[in-house]
């Protein structure tokens, strides 16, 4: 039998251990590139009026939520009963101390709080809305500082929420115009804002068609250091296309500004669907960090897109939102 020298059994058992070294290494890269990434904060839009949907958002372990004041509403001098639609001569709650309440419900279970405002009151005309607006939010900052106000609601493409001020649906109209008519609004909005709360933060309206000329036109017309962040909307199956492009079109824009995703969601017609049409869109927010922060709409309505049930059941999309925490 032959027998090696002991200066080549040297070299074999180096050779050899080599091997298993460039197996092991490869083998980690392989594990390394397959590793999920990090599960990234979600917000959701939810109601803090309802103790189902604070439970369900505890159990979910979600800390962002986003929510609406309405201008009009809100202005509302007469009184409710305790079902917050019923109009009572006296001894009711008003539409001040319902937000009140919500508000203070949020605060309590230690939730940060995105706060919508829009639909200005019937009537109102944009010009007339330069000078109310910037007065009453001012008076809300006053009110609740520290606080997060997002200003208008599609104001590119959704008339109703805006009283029309932005000509979402004429044609002749471009998105940059729109863009620089409500960046003056913006800027009025959110200097009234920081005046009377330094601590606030004001976050632009999410736009609901293309962002970008939208917001060249707006930053234009409001300074840059007046916002937190820029937002936009995106829906449309499958909802990843929309999410992913807006989020390129907006960053490409925004000088620097954070860009949040204040709006998607998926009302497929059946639970997997919408399961794999969301998950899609949160393993690009994982990956690719498009957006500073995304907000899912919404954790419960009638209208599908919640990944709460009708009777109340979490949907299995709804195991998406879990053990999220990286930033």
């Amino acid at each position: 039998m032959r027998t090696l020298a002991p200066s080549r059994v040297k070299g074999a058992r180096r050779a050899a251990l080599l091997t298993a070294l460039v197996v092991v290494c490869a083998g980690s890269a392989i594990l390394y590139r397959q590793a999920p990434p990090p599960r990234r904060i979600i917000g959701v839009s939810a109601n803090p009026a309802s103790l189902t949907d604070l439970a369900t958002m505890k159990s979910l372990g979600i800390r962002r939520i986003r929510w609406t004041l309405y201008w009009r509403n809100y202005l509302d001098t007469r009184e409710f009963a305790a079902d917050r639609s019923t109009p009572v001569p006296k001894g009711g709650i008003t539409a001040p101390q319902m937000f009140d309440a919500d508000y203070r419900a949020a605060a309590a279970a230690k939730l940060d709080q995105l706060i919508v405002v829009h639909s200005p009151p019937t009537g109102m005309t944009l010009q007339q809305g330069m000078t109310a607006m910037p007065a009453f939010m001012a008076a809300r900052a006053r009110q609740y500082p520290g606080t997060t106000w997002q200003i208008l609601n599609e104001e590119d493409s959704e008339d109703v929420f805006n009283n029309g001020w932005f000509q979402a649906k004429v044609s002749t109209v471009t998105q940059y115009q729109r863009g620089r008519s409500y960046g003056a609004l913006l800027s009025a909005v959110a200097t009234a804002i920081l005046r009377a709360d330094p601590t606030a933060h004001v976050v632009s309206g999410g736009t609901g068609f293309d962002p970008a000329d939208f917001i060249r036109g707006m930053l234009e017309t409001c300074d840059p250091k007046l916002l937190t962040a820029v937002a936009v909307h995106g829906y449309g199956q499958p909802t990843i296309l929309q999410f992913r492009s807006k989020g390129i079109a907006a960053k490409a824009v925004a000088k620097g500004l954070p860009v949040w995703m204040t709006e998607f969601g998926s009302r497929l017609p059946t639970e997997t669907l919408q399961r794999a049409d969301l998950a899609a869109v949160l393993d690009d927010y994982d990956t690719n960090h498009r957006y500073d922060r995304a907000y899912l709409y919404s954790l419960s309505t009638p209208d599908g897109y919640g990944v709460v049930s009708k009777t109340g059941a979490l949907r299995s999309a709804a195991s998406l939102l879990t053990n999220r925490t990286a930033p």
